[in-house]
């Protein structure tokens, strides 16, 4: 996972995957991501966010998109 990483939103997609959105540490870079968990817990992925936009204040998903 990210170092520091704080997180700002909880989604899922109802079939066993979890969105985490969120930021990694200011002294990481502060850079904001969703990352993607499976329903063992294992991280899947992550997509990185545009660090210009604001924090995410809700994250949701399905097997080929991220809201």
């Amino acid at each position: 996972m990210h170092p520091c990483f704080q997180a700002t939103a909880l989604g899922t997609d109802g079939r066993g995957r979890a969105f985490l959105a969120g930021n990694d540490g200011a002294e990481f870079g502060a850079n904001p991501f969703v990352l993607i968990f499976d329903a063992d817990g294992e991280l899947l992925g992550e997509i990185a966010l545009d660090p210009r936009d604001s924090s995410a204040t809700g994250v949701s998903g399905t097997r080929t998109a991220c809201w």
